[in-house]
């Protein structure tokens, strides 16, 4: 079993590309993330809320 060092050496070199070879899938982390995302983020969760709410008070007969 790996130390913790080299465990996070590893991930940085695989992961992130730092100090290792160049990983092509790394290049999505550098990439900024749009705003409509974290909206629909946000919408979706919503949505589940109140989905979850109206189950639970249905479960409670109100």
């Amino acid at each position: 079993m790996a130390t913790p060092k080299e465990h996070i050496e590893e991930i940085r070199k695989k992961k992130f590309s730092i100090g290792g070879e160049l990983n092509p899938l790394t290049e999505d982390l550098h990439q900024p993330r749009p705003p409509s995302t974290s909206l629909l983020n946000f919408c979706a969760k919503d949505s589940l809320m109140g989905q979850t709410m109206r189950v639970f008070n249905q479960c409670r007969g109100t």
